[in-house]
């Protein structure tokens, strides 16, 4: 008999600290915390997943695109199959090698020059484009891994603030007493730790990602320009 009084009392305690009882017994503040960190949750896994989808597709499109720059007899035959794609790759290509063609070194000393800086001007303005494109979102993923700690432990804070009172009130400092107020406030602090692991942790895998990748570019660069001196002996 006892053993099932203690039982009984095991399921109780538990449907207490459920994590629905946690929040629906929260104070108005703390249930506010806990709405804008789910609601941050959602928007960075939002962004995690688009940025895999996006660094993935892009990295086999680049693959691709190495294969064909590698096995095209010429650079007209290569433009040709790459002008009408949007490829960031082919598009840094035919941005570059029709600017080679536009920009025709004269026999002045030092004009060959000219035309391969202006070439690598033009590309750096695309790269960088590139760069601001695949970097859009992060800067939320970033502020989610800074900030979301402070607002959980707001939260936690204001739900332990809110249990003292309540013991003011009822008189009774016993832990049964303490116990639901103080999980209810570190259920935020819980939960604010639950989005900013994963948020910070993406946001340093993509980061690297669009590290690597944006370098790729710059080494195609050196290769056109390479190729493009080549060309002017």
């Amino acid at each position: 008999m006892n053993n099932d009084v203690v039982v009984n009392q095991i399921y109780k305690a538990s449907d207490t600290f459920s994590v629905f009882s946690l929040f629906s017994d929260a104070t108005l503040l703390v249930k506010l915390i806990v709405l804008i960190l789910i609601g941050f949750s959602i928007y960075s896994w939002t962004i995690i997943f688009s940025k895999y989808v996006i660094l993935k597709t892009l990295k086999a499109k680049h693959l691709k695109f190495k294969k064909l720059f590698w096995s095209s007899i010429t650079l007209e035959d290569l433009l040709k199959k790459n002008e009408s794609q949007k490829e960031p790759f082919a598009n840094l290509f035919v941005t570059c090698f029709w600017e080679f063609k536009r920009t025709k070194p004269s026999s002045v000393s030092g004009s060959k020059q000219f035309v391969l800086d202006k070439i690598e001007r033009i590309a750096h303005l695309t790269i960088v484009a590139e760069k601001e494109k695949l970097e859009k979102g992060l800067t939320f993923l970033a502020t989610v891994g800074s900030a979301t700690p402070f607002i959980g432990l707001l939260g936690t804070v204001w739900g332990i603030i809110d249990s003292f009172r309540m013991i003011g009130i009822t008189k009774n400092t016993s832990l049964a007493a303490v116990a639901p107020g103080i999980a209810e406030a570190l259920f935020a602090t819980a939960l604010a730790l639950i989005v900013t692991i994963p948020a910070v942790m993406a946001y340093n895998k993509i980061l690297s990602e669009i590290s690597l990748y944006i370098n790729h570019m710059e080494n195609f660069v050196d290769e056109l320009l390479t190729i493009f001196t080549k060309k002017m002996e």
